[in-house]
């Protein structure tokens, strides 16, 4: 039941007690703040240049993305792909005469955050989001200790949640297993179909 209470002296001592659940909302939020809103009216470099055909740079970065996702952490497979990029494809382009636009690290992490989809990938953030859910469970919601006895209790629909939750892991190693299996061993890269005979 919401109360207007008029005329309260601040001055004066009061006996309201609030509670603070009726002085604020409840805000969704995110499990991590790293998520970056893309500039409105930019065309993503990345998606304009992939043509998906045999030769086709953007399918071999694709390719690497794919073989490192689950060994490195994000950031540093954006470094990774940012200079094979540079080095093993643009610099090669320039030198031969052509014009190649310049990648930026926060391209390719957009890309392959918001624009990309991957199996390996979804799999891969599912078991991250699993995992941060349990220990949240593990170490902020499984048990309690009262303030002036010391005993502590188990919540056991949250243990029940915590087991539930690793069975679902358990799958999702399996079907990433599965995904790594079908990977092509050995990846070659195609020769760009645009390269010039006499580089």
């Amino acid at each position: 039941m919401n109360t207007v209470v008029d005329d309260i002296d601040m001055d004066e001592p009061s006996n309201v007690i609030v509670d603070i659940d009726d002085m604020g909302t409840q805000d969704t939020c995110m499990f991590s703040d790293d998520e970056e809103v893309q500039e409105e009216g930019r065309k993503c470099p990345i998606c304009a240049k992939s043509s998906g055909s045999s030769g086709d740079f953007m399918k071999h970065i694709r390719s690497m993305h794919d073989q490192l996702l689950g060994k490195l952490n994000r950031e540093s497979i954006y470094d990774i792909l940012l200079q094979c990029y540079e080095q093993d494809y643009r610099q090669a382009m320039l030198a031969g005469g052509a014009k190649v636009q310049a990648l930026t690290r926060k391209q390719i992490k957009t890309h392959f955050q918001k624009h990309e989809t991957s199996p390996m990938a979804d799999v891969i953030y599912d078991l991250r989001t699993v995992q941060i859910v349990q220990e949240e469970l593990r170490t902020k919601g499984m048990r309690s200790r009262h303030s002036i006895s010391g005993v502590t209790t188990v919540d056991t629909s949250k243990v029940k949640l915590y087991l539930e939750l690793s069975k679902q892991k358990m799958a999702l190693h399996r079907t990433l297993k599965k995904i790594r299996n079908e990977l092509p061993k050995n990846h070659q890269m195609q020769p760009h179909t645009f390269f010039k005979q006499e580089w």
